[in-house]
């Protein structure tokens, strides 16, 4: 959702549509717009491979066919420049990351076809204050990393002349991984999380063309949600509301 580098391959999407009112009510939780992303297929004719190198990191495309009923497509990025951060002479907190997104598509008839997509990634970054540098706004050590997955099982049958059913499941993780130490405090240990966030989502959409013109569109979904929140404060939070550096709600160790 931010930075200036995509989690997306560009050579993997297939089509791109931004609504900015007016979407469907199957985007019922959307308040303002919607960007609606859609993988491509794999090649069906021949394996194909394809490596490419820039400031966002080493990455690799694969595609092919899958048998002759279908395809697959696997992409995967890395980053580099915690490998040569210390012969260009490059300091501070060097961000890692790494990413991958796969689709297969398989035909189990002419009208009925099963989709697979996952998308993925990993990140890490250490910040390592300097304290006799009076330009750093603080003195925390941080270690922070966590890991964030996008996985959906889709079948698209088509019903007669006019209409189209899919049904899909899907589910979202994210993790968190992340320390911090404060400096001013001897190196102690102040935070630690170890937090897993998911959603499975089950959804039915349901497309007919009508007689005299237009689509009909129903549909239906369900979700679970459920979190895991480990966050740690060993030696309490800091007290906003007062000018001492005491923390409260210290715990002892």
């Amino acid at each position: 959702s931010g930075g200036p580098i995509t989690m997306l391959n560009a050579e993997a999407i297939g089509d791109v549509q931004f609504l900015a009112g007016g979407f469907p009510a199957c985007y019922e939780n959307r308040l303002s717009s919607v960007l609606e992303v859609g993988l491509r297929e794999g090649s069906r004719e021949r394996f194909e491979a394809e490596f490419d190198l820039s400031m966002a990191g080493a990455g690799l495309l694969a595609e092919g066919p899958l048998g002759k009923r279908g395809s697959w497509l696997l992409t995967g990025r890395r980053s580099y420049l915690d490998l040569i951060a210390g012969a260009y002479g490059i300091e501070g907190a060097v961000p890692q990351y790494a990413n991958y997104e796969a689709k297969v598509v398989y035909d189990l008839s002419p009208r009925h076809r099963l989709s697979l997509i996952s998308h993925g990634g990993w990140d890490e970054i250490h910040f390592d204050p300097d304290l006799e540098d009076e330009d750093q706004p603080s003195n925390v050590k941080v270690k922070s990393s966590g890991w964030r997955t996008v996985t959906g099982l889709s079948l698209r049958s088509v019903l007669g002349t006019s209409g189209v059913l899919t049904l899909s499941v899907g589910e979202v993780l994210n993790n968190y991984l992340s320390d911090a130490w404060d400096k001013d405090l001897e190196g102690q240990l102040i935070e630690r999380n170890r937090s897993l966030e998911g959603q499975t989502t089950a959804k039915g959409d349901l497309s007919l063309r009508l007689p005299y013109g237009g689509w009909l569109r129903a549909g239906a979904s369900a979700q679970r949600i459920d979190a895991t929140l480990d966050i740690q404060l060993p030696r309490g939070t800091e007290n906003f509301f007062s000018a001492e550096a005491t923390r409260i709600n210290q715990v002892a160790v």
